[in-house]
């Protein structure tokens, strides 16, 4: 299932998210694996935890239910 971090900024009342498996497919020959025992992301500050972003985490959930038979994709 999609993995998604959510980081809340207290001083500005907001939380914001990152699509985990979709980011780090992202990036170009990443090996979770060799990465150490910490790894920074980058948050967008237009990913914005809303109503319309609990939309588009179920639009995730059904991606991936729908490719379980085949590989998972997480940017489709």
């Amino acid at each position: 299932m999609p993995c998604i971090l959510v980081v809340y900024d207290a001083r500005e009342s907001q939380a914001y998210w990152l699509y985990l498996q979709a980011y780090f497919e992202s990036l170009e020959g990443f090996d979770l694996s060799k990465a150490g025992e910490s790894v920074t992301v980058r948050l967008s500050s237009y990913n914005i935890l809303n109503r319309q972003a609990i939309k588009i985490f179920a639009k995730f959930k059904n991606d991936v239910l729908s490719q379980l038979q085949g590989v998972i994709r997480h940017n489709g």
